[in-house]
């Protein structure tokens, strides 16, 4: 990969080309493959997460697709079964900053080391403190300038359902988000319409 921002910026500009433009529409088949059911634990009222289904309709017919990585997840995710479990990710709402990827998977192994960490700077302590607690959810958290280092980022909560991934569990980082310039709620971009190319990124690597 001789130019990686080169590489990323291309992978989401196609990703976007292949879902296409808003307003969106989906056949019967297609739209029963991209609804995605919350947990049992995920309900109206209970848990802040409920805006990502509430919207789910118009964030896929809607939606703007940006990159996004993830801070943290469940272990459950990181291994082939049944159970689509929670995760928090970080993306950039500016345009200006939608197709870089580089600057969230620096910024992600920073984040992470705030976890249970006693931190100088209040937004440090602040996201770090959401990091340990594990069940509070980051719906709209802005990511601390000292770690974002001037590109403006966003943390918010997600499930990871598997029929949307690739392999069906993580094995990698980054991925395609749909999110809406009016509200906090997003979701991960069904990998049917994912480039091939990012696809790739997801495979396995063989031992």
């Amino acid at each position: 990969m001789r130019d990686p921002v080169a590489h990323f910026r291309g992978l989401i500009r196609e990703t976007r080309e292949l879902f296409g433009d808003a307003p969106r529409e989906f056949g019967f088949l297609q739209k029963f493959y991209l609804k995605a059911r919350p947990p049992s634990w995920c309900t109206r009222g209970n848990d802040a997460m409920w805006i990502n289904y509430r919207d789910q309709w118009r964030l896929l017919t809607e939606g703007n697709v940006v990159w996004a990585a993830f801070v943290q997840a469940n272990r459950l995710m990181f291994e082939p079964g049944r159970h689509d479990c929670p995760g928090t990710v970080i993306y950039s709402r500016d345009r200006k900053h939608g197709d870089e990827l580089i600057p969230l998977l620096e910024a992600v192994p920073r984040l992470f080391e705030l976890k249970g960490a006693y931190a100088n700077d209040a937004e440090c302590q602040r996201y770090g403190d959401m990091l340990a607690d594990e069940r509070e959810r980051a719906m709209g958290l802005t990511v601390p300038q000292i770690i974002s280092e001037g590109v403006p980022m966003t943390s918010t909560s997600v499930v990871f359902h598997r029929k949307h991934l690739p392999t069906g569990y993580l094995t990698c980082n980054f991925f395609p988000l749909l999110i809406l310039p009016d509200q906090k709620s997003c979701m991960l971009l069904p990998s049917r319409f994912w480039s091939p190319t990012l696809i790739e990124h997801w495979q396995p690597r063989k031992r």
